[in-house]
């Protein structure tokens, strides 16, 4: 019994159908996009998610009533935009906090010097670190860590298919 399979991506099921053109749509952006309750770490309003979400339903009905057809139905392309979909707010949720964090650490510090009580440099024997490193030495660690964790969670759905090979 082999209950392995070919992860099954949008593209190749719209190319399956023929129906990659839904890709290059002018309103795939709106219908795929995450809607998120905070924009740069300002808290949206309600009325505000509510237009977003409207534009968003509109343009998947728009989308998949203008597609559909014999060799692909309405509820397939649904399908597909919802799929996308699901990979940006995969991203909202995982990678825009890690940004935003990158974007504090920038805004913040000073990478070539500390300010009193602002420093990030680390001393060996304070509250139990092994290490000591400068402020300017501990900014680049936390600025590359950071920097790579966005790059993998950017990256984590081809890291997937690629372990599946």
């Amino acid at each position: 019994l082999d209950v392995a399979a070919d992860i099954k991506t949008v593209y190749k099921f719209l190319e399956a159908r023929e129906a990659l053109e839904i890709l290059a749509d002018e309103d795939i952006g709106t219908a795929i996009m995450a809607v998120s309750s905070s924009e740069g770490g300002v808290q949206r309003s309600r009325a505000e998610l509510e237009a977003d979400s409207s534009n968003k339903q509109k343009a998947i009905r728009s989308i998949s009533e203008r597609y559909a057809n014999d060799k692909i139905s309405k509820e397939e392309i649904e399908y597909c935009l919802f799929s996308m979909g699901d990979f940006h707010a995969y991203l909202e949720t995982n990678r825009r906090p890690v940004d935003e964090m990158i974007a504090l650490l920038q805004a913040n510090f000073d990478p070539n010097k500390s300010e009193q009580h602002y420093s990030l440099e680390i001393c060996s024997g304070m509250r139990g670190s092994k290490l000591s490193h400068t402020h300017s030495t501990q900014y680049t660690f936390v600025l590359q860590s950071l920097q790579l964790w966005r790059h993998v969670t950017q990256e984590m759905f081809r890291l997937w298919i690629l372990a599946e090979k």
